[in-house]
């Protein structure tokens, strides 16, 4: 028989109470875990170091002397210019030989003027489209410098190809006397010699004195500047024995090389620096600012702030050998009575020391010198430059090989086991640790 069950009301409260009395200790305990998340991630947000990330790039030689220089060089004035316009037939900077037309004087303004049909030879259309290209490369928006160079220059052409065609120039017209380079600038110190050099002239070669010539002939590529050194410069830079030093002239895309001479002119000291070729780029100029340096050493460019030093295991040079036929390189590892070949990779070398990271070897463990008796044990410890590369992610330590330094960057050497350019690495790694995670 079936039995009627009647569940009163008290029992139905009782019986909903069961039915979900675990419910809000589970959403409790989720609740819980989300707030520890939470706060977990924000202590570690707050207190996270302040991480930047530099990447490599290639450098030059970052210590070097910023100096004011004198130029001389193998220059004769032309003639004297006169009154009235002058119509160039070559180009400034072209080669000249003697006899050669260089310019007249255009009185009534009207000689140049009036041709419209002009025969160019390949030489001519040469000197045209470099006129163009060095326009495009030197291009600047804000001046019209170049334009007019490039229409000045182009006119120079056509008028000489039209006196060439007409079979004669016109009357007046001035020849070279000296082979070389021509010029339409003098300023007065053509004639300086090194005798000449003085404090003095640093000061009034800035000057331009009265000249009346129309012009005047580079005779040779060769060139020198003169600079002011004092005793701490020329110790500071090593300039006391060299004889060869590299400059950078600004207008030259790298560092040019040159022979180098100390000059002692009544107690004052001057680098006479002896150049071959660019003589051209500073026919304009007789003072000139240089970078001066005694390196031409280039490498990679490290902020100073990304470099630390690590501690690493210091053993000689002469213990380091390859082990059989292979071009392996490691030591004789002696074990009790035994003497065995490990390979053991050298982190960085120095001053006849090789350095060695604490995790490829033991203190204690000795070393014996190849075809020898010696025996030396691992116990010196060295410091070693480096810094962090994350380009996994987290840190580890690249060591480096410092050329130069200056105040805020050091150029080191590129390896192909180590440090190279593009990599990413801690700007500023003190307080870091290996093995870091940085993102």
């Amino acid at each position: 028989m079936l039995k009627n069950t009647e569940i009163t009301e008290g029992e139905d409260d009782r019986v909903a109470e069961k039915k979900y009395s675990g419910r809000p200790g589970i959403a409790i305990i989720i609740f819980g875990l989300i707030m520890v998340y939470i706060i977990f991630f924000l202590i570690t947000f707050l207190f996270k170091k302040d991480v930047k990330i530099y990447e490599v790039t290639s450098g030059k030689v970052v210590q070097s002397l910023d100096v004011p220089g004198i130029i001389l060089r193998e220059e004769e004035p032309g003639k004297e210019k006169e009154a009235g316009k002058s119509v160039y037939l070559k180009l400034p900077g072209a080669k000249v030989k003697v006899g050669d037309p260089i310019y007249y004087t255009d009185n009534s303004r009207e000689s140049s003027a009036g041709f419209t049909d002009v025969i160019l030879d390949g030489e001519d259309k040469t000197n045209i489209t470099d006129l163009v290209r060095a326009y495009r490369t030197d291009y600047d928006i804000n001046s019209f410098k170049g334009l007019y160079d490039v229409s000045s220059g182009i006119k120079t052409i056509a008028v000489n190809a039209a006196a060439k065609d007409s079979g004669r120039f016109p009357s007046g017209t001035v020849e070279s006397q000296t082979p070389g380079y021509i010029v339409y600038y003098t300023d007065g110190y053509e004639g300086l010699k090194e005798e000449d050099i003085s404090v003095e002239l640093f000061e009034k070669g800035k000057e331009k004195k009265d000249s009346e010539n129309g012009y005047k002939i580079i005779t040779s590529d060769i060139w020198n500047i003169y600079v002011r050194l004092n005793e701490n410069d020329i110790s500071q830079y090593g300039l006391k024995d060299k004889s060869v030093v590299y400059v950078d002239l600004k207008k030259t895309d790298t560092p040019v090389r040159g022979n180098f001479e100390l000059i002692d002119k009544g107690g004052v000291k001057y680098g006479k620096i002896t150049l071959n070729k660019y003589v051209m780029l500073y026919s304009y100029d007789r003072i000139t600012d240089i970078e001066l340096s005694s390196s031409s050493d280039t490498g990679l460019q490290v902020p100073n702030t990304a470099i630390v030093a690590k501690e690493y295991y210091s053993v000689p040079e002469e213990y380091l050998t390859k082990g059989g036929n292979s071009n392996k390189t490691g030591f004789m590892v002696q074990t009790g009575n035994n003497v065995n070949f490990q390979e053991i990779s050298v982190s960085a070398k120095k001053d006849g020391e090789c350095f060695i990271n604490k995790d490829s070897i033991s203190e204690g463990t000795v070393l014996v010198r190849p075809d020898s008796d010696d025996r030396y044990t691992v116990k010196k410890t060295g410091m070693v430059d480096g810094v962090f590369c994350v380009n996994a992610g987290y840190t580890d330590f690249y060591p480096v090989e410092i050329i130069q330094s200056s105040k805020e960057y050091s150029l080191v050497r590129e390896s192909q086991t180590g440090l190279s350019i593009y990599d990413r690495i801690l700007l500023q790694a003190a307080g870091h640790e290996e093995n870091e995670v940085i993102y």
